[in-house]
C-alpha cells in the first residue's frame, strides 16, 4: 500500500463516485451510512493497526476484526464513500470521525439538489454526531436506542441554523 497512500485512495474514490453519479445518473437524494466489520485470521502475535479485537458482528470473540464504513446510494446500492478503521473502534466514533468528509462528499455529489436524506442506524448516532451533521443540511433518518430513545425525535428539520436541543 506504500505505492498509493490513503489521501490518494480517497481522491480516487471521490473521483469515481462523482463520475458514477454524473455518468449513470445515480440518484443521491437518499444515502445510507453503515459500519460493519470483517473477521481476520491473522495470528494474534502479528502486529496490525487495523486488525484488533473488538465487537465482532460475527460474534467470534477468538478473531481480530477490521472495520469498514460505507456510504451507499439507495439507487443501485453504489458505494460513494468508504473508510477502513480499527476493529476495536465503536461505530459512533467512526461516524463522528468521518462526518466532515461525508459532508464534503455530499456537497460534491448533490450540488444541484436542495434536499438529501442520510439514513443510519442507532450504532452511529450520538448527540455530538447529530450536531456535527447540522452544517450539512442533510435530512436525517435514524433509529435510537432503548436507553436514549428521543434524540432523533427532537430533530424535525435540519438546516445550517438549527441545532439539537
Amino acid at each position: 500500500m506504500e505505492a498509493v497512500d490513503a489521501r490518494a485512495i480517497g481522491q480516487i474514490e471521490a473521483d469515481l463516485s462523482r463520475l458514477l453519479v454524473a455518468g449513470f445518473g445515480i440518484d443521491v437524494r437518499c444515502l445510507c451510512f453503515d459500519c460493519t466489520n470483517f473477521d481476520t485470521f491473522l495470528d494474534s502475535r502479528t502486529r496490525s493497526e487495523l486488525a484488533q479485537r473488538g465487537h465482532a458482528k460475527s460474534k467470534r470473540a477468538d478473531l481480530r476484526v477490521v472495520g469498514l464504513a460505507l456510504l451507499v446510494s439507495t439507487d443501485f446500492n453504489i458505494p460513494l464513500f468508504s473508510r477502513v478503521y480499527p476493529g476495536n473502534q465503536p461505530d459512533s466514533i467512526t461516524f463522528g470521525s468521518v462526518t466532515e468528509e461525508l459532508i464534503k462528499r455530499y456537497r460534491v455529489l448533490a450540488k444541484n439538489l436542495e434536499h438529501v436524506t442520510l439514513v443510519f442506524d442507532k450504532g452511529n448516532h450520538s448527540e455530538e454526531n447529530l450536531e456535527g451533521l447540522v452544517p450539512s443540511r442533510y435530512h436525517v433518518v435514524g433509529s435510537s436506542t432503548k436507553a436514549n430513545p428521543d434524540p432523533l425525535q427532537r430533530v424535525s428539520y435540519w438546516t445550517s441554523s438549527t441545532s439539537v436541543d
